[in-house]
């Protein structure tokens, strides 16, 4: 399988080198185009990455820091949460970093006391994007960021994420259907475009497609070669451990993992002794789990319970329901299991931005997002021709076992809760319909999406035609994501205005 792989993946390099050039360009100039603080919570995780800037890690929920505070009065825009009309002459007023500092001065520090009073919910979260980004941070300021300049460079980083997914969807797939041309191309391209606004914005989100792209690469290396390597092994447990120290959402790929595992020991069996697959399988759990579960003991020491979440319930006034009420759920309902599918799987295509109030999409790509992802998922998964091998089958059952496991993982905490007066998820919406909490799954999700689509055009004989059709869709997708995000590009308060 591995000399297959690398003989095969040297003639694609030139293209899936352009695909990682058109990701690091579009993440830079959207991340440059959307003013600061998105609505999806940018101001929290900034502020992490400050205080872990500033080697400050938090062993409690803490308010924001005053300099983060002082950040956010000068640089935010209202543009994500209000409309024009709010405002006198229905213009947004004009940036405050635009004054002389002596005609701002008592504004700032007014806003620097109202933002620093205001808990971070996010405080304890887990600590891998924000030490990463944090260093980051600390690299920006040594190079003479500063200002607003230097929020952007923070959000720059995101541009090396996008660009090492891309690639680490190429090695993926390059394993799995060495000299499938569709599949090569197609899932790196798809991973290059996909309108996932996440990656324009600071948010540990970003990180978790990147870490689990990774260990799932190096998983299937470790689990389907006939002998079992341990450096394989260590690297793929290793990558699972960054995954779950990136997002407690992650949690779920802890389970498939070990199944994956089992399974990988029962084929071994068959040919190897014990003694010979002792040694890997051991490093993989100790270098995969081990870890985790020293931080599962911290966080039960320090805070009471494994995740350290029931802090950020508690604040937000959640409540546990007990396992008899959950069945009451909406969710449970046709209309309910709809609407979640649906603003989950749009979201994890296209992202949660609003601009004046108005979530940034276009209903007919929501549709085709909607559509598309559930036909294409269910025929990569089942419906495969036969002249896949069976590990190329079973490669896309562990993708979708991936895939469904988060996905299931969000309907249990969505039912598990009483939400009070929070406002997402909330009473009338008890829902966690949020893609990017499950893009851990993205690389095996492509697999699944691009297989699916390549089935659907097996009538056509030419393999030229069909990557052609596929080219269309991902130009399609992105001019779609043009129109959406143009509003973000006439902005006072982004970059192009500092």
């Amino acid at each position: 399988m591995e000399q297959e792989y690398l003989n095969k993946g040297k003639n694609y390099r030139l293209p899936i080198l352009f695909f990682c050039l058109i990701a690091g360009i579009r993440v830079f100039i959207y991340s440059i185009s959307f003013p600061f603080f998105s609505n999806v919570d940018e101001q929290w995780h900034f502020d992490l990455v400050l205080k872990y800037s500033e080697g400050h890690f938090p062993k409690s929920l803490e308010t924001m820091s005053p300099h983060t505070a002082e950040y956010v009065v000068k640089y935010e825009s209202q543009e994500y949460f209000k409309s024009p009309d709010y405002f006198p002459e229905h213009h947004f007023p004009v940036p405050i970093w635009k004054y002389p500092e002596s005609n701002s001065r008592d504004y700032v520090n007014q806003g620097i006391a109202t933002w620093s009073s205001d808990f971070n919910h996010d405080s304890l979260q887990p600590p891998l994007y924000y030490l990463i980004a944090g260093a980051w941070a600390k690299l920006g300021n040594w190079l003479g960021f500063s200002g607003g300049y230097w929020l952007y460079w923070i959000r720059w980083l995101n541009v090396l994420l996008i660009v090492a997914l891309v690639w680490i969807s190429y090695r993926t797939v390059s394993l799995i259907y060495p000299g499938n041309k569709m599949m090569i191309l197609g899932v790196p391209l798809f991973t290059a475009i996909l309108p996932q606004d996440t990656f324009y914005s600071i948010q540990s989100d970003v990180l978790s497609p990147v870490c689990f792209g990774l260990a799932f690469l190096y998983l299937i290396r470790f689990v389907f070669e006939d002998k079992p390597r341990t450096n394989y092994g260590v690297i793929a447990g290793l990558s699972l451990v960054a995954t779950i120290l990136v997002k407690n959402t992650n949690l779920p790929l802890l389970l498939v993992s070990f199944g994956i595992l089992v399974f990988a020991v029962y084929r071994w069996k068959k040919t190897q002794s014990f003694k010979e697959i002792i040694k890997p399988v051991a490093m993989f759990v100790v270098s995969g789990y081990f870890p985790v579960m020293l931080w599962f003991l911290y966080n039960h020491i320090m805070h009471g319970d494994i995740t350290a979440s029931e802090s950020k319930i508690q604040f937000l006034a959640w409540t546990h329901k007990p396992i008899s009420d959950w069945i009451n759920h909406p969710i449970f309902t046709a209309n309910g299991l709809w609407l979640y599918w649906k603003d989950t799987i749009v979201s994890y295509w296209r992202g949660e931005f609003n601009w004046y109030l108005k979530i940034l999409a276009m209903p007919a790509m929501d549709v085709f997002y909607c559509v598309s992802s559930f036909v294409f998922m269910i025929i990569g998964a089942f419906l495969i021709r036969s002249r896949n091998t069976i590990f190329q089958k079973q490669i896309n059952l562990i993708s979708l076992c991936v895939f469904i496991s988060l996905l299931l993982f969000m309907i249990v905490l969505s039912i598990s809760f009483d939400y009070g007066d929070c406002t997402y998820p909330s009473q009338t919406y008890p829902y966690f319909a949020s893609g990017r909490l499950i893009s851990a799954s993205l690389i095996p999700f492509l697999i699944l999406y691009v297989q699916g689509l390549e089935k659907v055009l097996c009538w056509i004989k030419s393999e030229i035609l069909r990557i052609g059709i596929l080219t269309v869709l991902a130009i399609t997708i992105t001019i779609s994501e043009v129109i959406i995000n143009l509003p973000a590009f006439f902005s006072e308060f982004n970059m192009f205005n500092l």
